[in-house]
């Protein structure tokens, strides 16, 4: 039966029932390696190897575990994830930073040849990594960042595609909302400053209540 003839209830729900199902396949080809190494992590070398594979181990172990922290002069696991923590916390913090803030640059501010700096700041985009990759290293070389952390982020930092990204939202945003805020905040600063400025006044203001306490006191007795 062609899916034409169908009313279109009936093919609302036929064309849901395919696209879930299609959902279901790839979210079982994703967790399929997770599920697999989830119980992998309990199993000896032999239930490892065996053929045909096991899904459970025979005998669940904790000797994998053990070994993982154990510090060699191989291997040391927690300065490893250490290093990956603070690496990943550095290129994201850093790569926001940096790609925000030229791409509000690139979006709001107005400066002389704007719109040809933007197509070369795009144009690493069209270039495969691989065809530059010597060039890379010679410039990481130069900069003295070669077998250090920094080579890990720092060379990462710009992203033209993260720039492209946050322009667009930028260009999104009425212009209006930004001479709102700014309204808002130069009146909030000038309300600062007259609180400011009202403090050394004070000083006179309790003198005075002091005079008047003391003539109510006066004319009490």
């Amino acid at each position: 039966m062609s899916i034409q003839l169908l009313n279109p209830k009936a093919k609302k729900i036929l064309l849901k029932s395919i696209y879930i199902a299609i959902a279901l396949v790839v979210v079982v080809m994703v967790l399929f390696p997770l599920l697999w190494m989830i119980p992998g992590a309990w199993k000896s070398r032999v239930d490892i190897w065996h053929i045909p594979p096991k899904w459970l181990p025979t005998d669940a172990t904790w000797e994998n575990f053990k070994k993982v922290f154990v510090v060699t002069r191989q291997y040391n696991f927690g300065k490893a994830l250490l290093m990956t923590t603070i690496v990943a916390l550095l290129a994201t913090v850093g790569s926001l930073f940096v790609n925000t803030c030229a791409a509000y640059a690139f979006a709001r501010i107005e400066f002389p040849f704007k719109k040809l700096l933007w197509v070369l700041y795009l144009f690493p985009m069209f270039v495969p990594g691989i065809t530059i990759l010597l060039t890379s290293i010679k410039v990481v070389d130069s900069l003295g960042m070669m077998d250090t952390m920094y080579v890990l982020f720092v060379p990462s930092l710009a992203s033209a595609y993260q720039a492209f990204f946050f322009r667009q939202f930028f260009l999104g945003v009425p212009l209006a909302y930004e001479e709102a805020a700014e309204i808002i905040a130069s009146f909030e600063n000038e309300k600062i400053r007259g609180n400011i400025r009202f403090i050394p006044n004070q000083n006179k203001i309790i003198k005075s209540l002091k005079h008047v306490t003391r003539w109510i006191m006066n004319k009490s007795h």
